[in-house]
């Protein structure tokens, strides 16, 4: 269901670069494990056809996200990304943070995104996110894309709430 909504009025914390987001991409802490949302086409890191949008933590930013995102042709459309591309491109990031480093699966609730421009096949983006708020199992976080200049491509809040039974998810050997 889709109507129109407000995005939060918060300041937008700079972005890191392309080359900390493809550091942190490869740090996403469950590369090479078996999840429930291994298989997401957009940030399912061994999908063969994915758009390879896995975020991963930003350094000295415990609540924050980061990922590279490079669009390619299956995406777009005359040149430009899918409405659709972009969308899905800044729903993973916006995952919380701290969720993601404990290995607590959460499920988005809403999301209130708006679209500057749709960016070029070969355009490299960084997408990245900051927790606004937690409480209890709901998590409040916003997600904005820039191109190499730091250009706002686009931006969104979004909403994710915990599951209430969890299972274990283990990574190098340990219990996340």
């Amino acid at each position: 269901r889709a109507h129109p909504g407000r995005l939060s009025d918060g300041p937008v914390p700079a972005a890191p670069s392309f080359a900390d987001a493809l550091v942190a991409r490869s740090r996403h802490p469950l590369v090479g494990v078996r999840h429930p949302l291994a298989d997401c086409i957009v940030c399912g890191p061994d999908r063969p056809d994915g758009m390879y949008v896995t975020p991963g933590a930003v350094p000295g930013g415990p609540d924050r996200l980061v990922a590279p995102w490079t669009v390619d042709v299956p995406f777009a459309h005359a040149g430009r990304a899918r409405y659709a591309a972009v969308w899905a491109a800044l729903d993973c990031p916006s995952y919380p943070a701290r969720a993601l480093d404990e290995g607590t699966l959460c499920l988005l609730g809403t999301m209130t995104a708006r679209i500057e421009r749709r960016p070029r096949v070969g355009e490299h983006l960084v997408v990245h996110s900051w927790t606004r708020e937690h409480s209890g199992r709901r998590f409040e976080t916003s997600v904005a894309m820039v191109d190499a200049v730091g250009g706002l491509v686009a931006r969104a809040d979004a909403t994710w709430v915990a599951l209430k039974h969890q299972r274990v998810i283990r990574t190098a050997g340990r219990p996340r």
